[in-house]
């Protein structure tokens, strides 16, 4: 029997993962024990077999000018500087460049049910394939909320690896569709702005399309 690392063990997760096979389907290409590939595969679900990252490699995180900022002493702002730029800012949100990296997305599923938020990347991954029935490296936005209604996080795969996007609310709540009837909701582009803007998404109707072939 060959004998296999931790490394060698999270390189075959991964690629069972990517390949769409069934463990069984997996194990016979791969001549691997059916019964030992499915125990370290629950271990890695489980978390067991994640402290080395196997899909993402961390790199040194050298400091931001915002960090420094906020720990140098800078004198205040008057008070018309002041208003400027929170103007600035205000404008700029509402104008969506707070989502750049998430605009133009069109494929958007909502997870409805609410998740452990000390999940990170690996275990929402496991949730979008094993409840939601996806791809995650589909391309496509996987959004999950927390018991609260206060957080959301929005995973997605742009070809080099995974993206993890967060936003909490400082006061108010997230309108989640909770009572939906299905667990998967599939979300457009204005419906998903909506839903970071404070409207349950559930209630908000636009006009429908009218399609005619002629005029009589």
């Amino acid at each position: 029997m060959k004998y296999r690392t931790k490394t060698d063990w999270l390189a075959l997760i991964e690629k069972q993962l990517q390949s769409g096979l069934s463990v069984s389907e997996f194990c016979r290409q791969e001549g691997l024990g059916r019964t030992y590939f499915q125990k370290k595969l629950n271990d890695f679900r489980a978390g067991k077999e994640t402290s080395s990252p196997v899909f993402i490699k961390a790199q040194p995180i050298k400091p931001r000018n915002s960090d420094r900022m906020i720990r140098d002493p800078i004198p205040p702002f008057s008070d018309s500087l002041t208003h400027l730029v929170t103007s600035q800012l205000a404008s700029g949100f509402r104008q969506g460049t707070g989502m750049t990296q998430l605009a133009g997305m069109t494929e958007i599923y909502l997870h409805r049910d609410v998740v452990d938020f000390r999940k990170s990347i690996n275990g929402l991954m496991i949730i979008v394939e094993s409840e939601m029935k996806l791809s995650p490296f589909s391309g496509g936005l996987f959004i999950f909320c927390n018991r609260s209604r206060d957080k959301i996080k929005a995973l997605y795969w742009d070809e080099t690896g995974f993206c993890l996007w967060y936003k909490r609310l400082e006061k108010d709540k997230f309108k989640w569709p909770r009572k939906f009837n299905q667990s998967l909701i599939h979300l457009s582009e204005q419906q998903w702005q909506w839903l970071l803007s404070g409207l349950d998404v559930m209630k908000m109707q636009t006009h429908q399309p009218l399609l005619y072939e002629a005029i009589r």
